[in-house]
């Protein structure tokens, strides 16, 4: 949807937030992708694709963007879908909110 021009990875993060309950409730796919490292999604998504869909790689969109180096936080931009100006300081945001919905599920559940 992104690569077609449809909508913008932000709105896509943002819809999915809104509606996936606690695993997305503060990170949409996009944004995952670039914590986890956009090249180890567009290898998955190679292997993965002609399994779910009729495409047999990655789209274009994922891998011009790894071939500019943008492959998210651990790349050498620091960059993906989104940019980061401090991906230390990301990095402990994103793991400060992680921690805060471990405590509230456990809550939850006792």
């Amino acid at each position: 949807m992104v690569e077609q021009g449809w909508t913008t990875p932000e709105d896509i993060d943002e819809a999915i937030v809104a509606t996936f309950g606690v695993r997305y409730t503060f990170e949409g796919p996009f944004k995952l992708g670039d914590f986890c490292g956009l090249d180890i999604f567009a290898h998955l998504e190679d292997l993965l694709a002609p399994t779910f869909s009729n495409q047999t790689e990655a789209p274009q969109l994922l891998r011009d963007m790894i071939a500019a180096g943008n492959t998210g936080l651990k790349g050498p931009t620091g960059n993906g879908f989104y940019q980061y100006d401090d991906p230390v300081a990301a990095r402990k945001e994103r793991d400060s909110k992680i921690m805060k919905s471990i405590k509230f599920v456990n809550e939850q559940l006792n």
